[in-house]
Parts: structure tokens; sequence; C-alpha cells
């Protein structure tokens, strides 16, 4: 084809706003789509992450698509075979979903189907997996970093809002927590489970206050600590006046509530671009199987310890 033939072809093509069909181009066999498989994409973490993933794909020419069910596993299985069906270079996959005991079977015949095709990749975000290279946050470590600083405060009481009893994460927060109170000599701690929206966070430890105030409280997440807030301050006590309140994530509403929030801060963003270096990296031999981040003591003003 002729160079003024082709200019014309082009010309045409941006006139009438075609853009290539990547399901087209999958069946050719040119892959050049990272796929993300989240379960809340609305989440401050998840949007830090996706961020970071599409500029870090855009750099090696590649798309990045994003797309969520709502953390219900069976719909989060539908969907991952709706976008493994056209064919992405790889797969970031990240979600509570991924240990749902009901899905496992036929999770683990997708991704062998979608692997089976060649030239495929599977990363996940979140609980170590034996097959697939892991990126992941400690967890543990942040709870314990927080809950030593709280320590210096010496509570005797002390409540800590744990959201969903299934989650592995804010489980292992909650260990963290425990072990950093250790040498606190705290006499009364309890674990409050709840969901993790600040409304319902704050009817929960409502409750909590209804029996006794506690010296502290360490919340599993940004978003739980917000709601305990509210819940604090309509029962007329003062963070850290009377109660010294932490949070983790460092969501960037921590900074701006008053008290500001003392809070672990992850390198959300470092995340989405170490997954797109796994998902592009030639050689699986080259690559860790498993990626642990810390996290950073934020120190502010909620807390009541500073320094």
């Amino acid at each position: 084809m002729s160079k003024a033939l082709t200019d014309r072809v082009f010309s045409a093509a941006r006139d009438l706003g075609y853009v290539p069909d990547k399901a087209a181009q999958a069946l050719r066999g040119r892959r050049d789509v990272l796929a993300l498989l989240a379960d809340d994409v609305g989440s401050e973490a998840v949007g830090a992450m996706v961020t970071a993933l599409e500029q870090a794909a855009h750099r090696l020419d590649l798309a990045a698509t994003v797309s969520a069910a709502g953390g219900d596993p069976d719909r989060q299985l539908q969907l991952l075979n709706t976008v493994r069906a056209l064919r992405p270079k790889a797969l970031i996959l990240t979600g509570t979903w991924l240990v749902a005991p009901q899905i496992q079977a036929e999770l683990k015949h997708a991704l062998n189907a979608y692997e089976r095709d060649g030239d495929s990749r599977v990363v996940m975000i979140g609980r170590p997996h034996t097959r697939y290279p892991t990126i992941g946050f400690d967890d543990y470590g942040a709870g314990l970093e927080v809950a030593q600083h709280i320590a210096r405060r010496a509570p005797r009481s002390v409540v800590l809002l744990g959201g969903p009893a299934h989650h592995d994460a804010y489980r292992d927060r909650l260990g963290g927590f425990r072990e950093g109170l250790s040498a606190a000599n705290v006499t009364d701690l309890r674990v409050v489970h709840c969901p993790t929206s600040p409304s319902a966070v704050a009817r929960a430890l409502t409750d909590e206050l209804g029996r006794s105030r506690p010296d502290a409280v360490l919340a599993v997440n940004d978003r739980v600590a917000t709601g305990a807030l509210h819940a604090l301050q309509e029962a007329g006590f003062e963070v850290p006046g009377d109660v010294a309140l932490t949070g983790v994530d460092d969501i960037p509403l921590a900074q701006d509530l008053t008290p500001a929030l003392t809070t672990i801060a992850f390198p959300f963003a470092s995340v989405g671009r170490e997954a797109v270096r796994l998902a592009t990296s030639g050689d699986l031999d080259d690559i860790p199987r498993r990626t642990v981040l810390g996290g950073r003591l934020i120190v502010r003003e909620s807390c009541g310890v500073i320094g």
C-alpha cells in the first residue's frame, strides 16, 4: 500500500472515530491489555493502586482495564471469566473474594484455562499464593507499630475495632495490635467486629461506650476510625484528651479530620507499579514469588502521643 493511500485510510479512520478492537487483536495474538479485577474500585487504596498501574502500563505502551463486581464471590468469578475471554496480557487480581471457599475449584479451573492460552500472566495482590507471584502488605507489622506507639500512653482499657471477622488482613492487624499492647498492662481489652462503613462502626462503638469508656480505640483502617471518631464525639468524649484513636492506611481524609488521625501509611501506588512489573517481566524465574511492603507510622494529634 502506498504512503498516500495509507495516510488517506488513517485520516478516514480518525474522522469516523475508529478505535482498534482489542478483542479482535487478541484473536490475532496481539496482547497489550493488563486487566485488574478488584472487589471495590471505590476504595482509596484501590484508587491509588489503579492510578499507578495505569501510569506504569502506559509507559510500556500497554492499556489497563479495571473491573469489579462488588466483592460477591460468584459475581466476581463470572466477571473473571468475561475478562479472560478477551485474552488480556495479564490478570491482576485483588480482593477478599479470592479466598472464598465456595469458588476455589472454579477459580482454579478458570485461571488454568487462561494460562493454557499462552503468553499469559497472573499476579495476585493480597494473601500469599502457592502458584502465582503475590504482592502483600505487612499488616501484622502495621498493627504492631501503631499499638506500640499507643502503649506509651499506658492505657488500661482498649477497644480494638476489627472490621469483619473473616477478613485476613484485618485479622493480621488485630494480631499486631494485641502484641503491641502486651507490655502495656492493659486490663480491659475488647474486640468489636462490625462492617467497615463509618455509620456501622459508630453504632457498634456507641454500644461499647455505654458499658465503659476506653482509654484508647485502635481501628483496623481509617474508614473505621472515622466512624469511631464520630461516635466518641457524639458521646461527649474528647479525642485525644479522653480517648486516643488510631487507624491504618493513611487515606487522604485522615489528615483532614479534627483531630488529624494517627495512622499507618501503606505504599499503595508502589503496589500498582510492582504489579505491572511482575505482569510484564519476561522470565517467571527472575521474579519473587512473594513481595511484602511495609507501612510507615504517621503520628498526628488523635493519639495524644507525639514524637
